[in-house]
C-alpha cells in the first residue's frame, strides 16, 4: 500500500505489513498483495492491470504523482497566504444571491494546469462552450475538443447524471463547497488539455491523468479560474492528444474520478476557504476520497442489489455502471 506520514512531510511510498486473524498472513501473499496494488506482477516486475485503482487511472503512477503535486502545491499556497483574499471574498458572500447561469452555448475561457510541478507549473489558455448548466453542475467542453467525442445528446446526458447523482453523493457525505464564482455550482470541464497532461509514451506504464481539482483556483493569480472547477479528459479514440479513450472509456472512467476529486474540492474549501485555516491532513483528505468512491458503488447497489447487475469483468467500478448510467438518463 502507499502512506503519507503523520507530518505531512514525507513522501508517498509503498511501505510492507502483514495482516492476521490469529495467525500471521504469508510473507508471499503480503509481498502479492504489495505488488498487485502497486501495479506489478509478484516476482516479476512486469505491469499488470492495478483493479484496486481500476481503469480508471491504469497503473496508477501518473494519477497519483499528479495529485500529489497538486494537493502539496495547495499547501504551499495556504502556507504563503495566497488564498486570504477568497476566503474574504468568501466571507462576505454567503448571503449573497447567486450570479445568473450562463445561456447554453456561451463561450469562455479557462486556465488548465499543464504539468504537475510543485514549484514551476504551467497552464495553457483555452475556450470551452457551455453544454449543460443544471443545478448542481455546469458542464463546459473545450473548443478544441477531437471531433471523435459526445454527441449533444451524450452531453446532456452526462450533465445530467453528474448533476442529479454525483455531485449530491459528495454533498451530501462530505458538505457543500465554497462558491467563490457566485454560480452556485460546480464545473466540470473537459479538455485536451488534461489528455496532454500524460505523455503518450507512459499510457502503458504509469496510466493516465484522468482528472483533478486545482487549488490554485482559488487564488486571485493570472492563471486562476476563481471558481470550482473540476478538469477532466476528452473522448479521443484515435490517441491523437495522448492516450487513446473512447466514448464509452469515458463514460465509465469519469464518474469515479469525478466523485473522488470533488470531494478533494470540498474538503480543500471546507478547511480552507470557509474555515479560514490549512488543509487537512493528506491522509484523512485521500481516505475521504476512496469513501466517495465506494459512496458512488454502494449507490448502484442500492439500485440494483446483487447479483444482478454484474459481470465478470475486472474492471467493473460501478455495477452495471455504463449501461445503468444511460437508462437512468434516456
Amino acid at each position: 500500500m502507499t502512506t503519507k506520514d503523520a507530518t505531512e512531510t514525507g513522501a508517498n511510498q509503498p511501505v510492507p505489513y502483514t495482516m492476521s486473524t490469529g495467525t500471521p498472513i504469508s510473507a508471499a501473499v503480503t509481498a502479492g498483495l504489495l505488488a498487485s496494488r502497486e501495479g506489478l506482477a509478484p516476482g516479476t516486475g512486469a505491469r499488470v492491470p492495478d483493479w484496486g485503482l481500476v481503469r480508471r487511472i491504469g497503473p496508477g503512477a501518473r494519477q497519483a504523482q499528479f495529485e500529489g503535486a497538486l494537493l502539496a502545491r495547495g499547501r504551499q499556497l495556504a502556507r504563503a497566504g495566497g488564498f486570504a483574499a477568497s476566503v474574504m471574498r468568501a466571507s462576505a458572500q454567503r448571503a449573497a444571491p447567486a450570479l445568473a447561469v450562463p445561456l447554453l452555448g456561451s463561450e469562455r475561457d479557462f486556465h488548465v494546469r499543464s504539468n504537475f510541478s510543485v514549484n514551476n507549473p504551467t497552464w495553457k489558455t483555452v475556450g470551452a462552450t457551455l453544454q449543460y448548466a443544471g443545478s448542481t453542475m455546469l458542464l463546459y467542453v473545450d473548443t478544441l475538443a477531437p471531433s471523435d467525442g459526445f454527441s449533444p445528446t451524450q452531453l446532456q446526458q452526462f450533465g445530467g447524471y453528474s448533476d442529479s447523482v454525483l455531485v449530491p453523493i459528495d454533498t451530501a457525505a462530505f458538505g457543500q463547497p465554497s462558491d467563490i464564482d457566485q454560480n452556485g455550482r460546480v464545473i466540470m470541464l473537459m479538455s485536451p488539455v488534461v489528455n496532454a497532461d500524460t505523455p503518450k509514451s507512459t499510457c502503458s506504464t504509469q496510466g493516465f491523468v484522468s482528472g483533478f481539482f486545482d487549488p490554485e483556483d482559488y487564488t486571485t493569480d493570472s492563471v486562476s479560474n476563481q471558481g470550482e472547477v473540476f478538469y477532466t479528459i476528452v473522448p479521443d479514440s484515435n490517441g491523437t492528444v495522448s492516450c487513446a479513450h473512447s466514448v464509452n472509456d469515458v463514460w465509465f472512467d469519469i464518474p469515479a474520478t469525478f466523485l473522488h476529486e470533488v470531494q478533494h474540492l470540498i474538503n480543500f474549501s471546507q478547511h480552507v476557504i470557509l474555515g479560514s485555516g490549512q488543509p487537512g491532513a493528506s491522509w484523512m483528505d485521500e481516505g475521504l476520497s476512496i469513501v466517495a468512491e465506494e459512496l458512488g458503488s454502494v449507490h448502484y447497489e442500492q439500485q440494483c442489489p446483487p447479483p444482478s447487475c454484474r459481470t465478470q469483468d475486472p474492471n467493473q467500478i460501478f455495477p452495471d455502471s455504463s449501461e445503468k448510467f444511460v437508462q437512468d438518463f434516456l
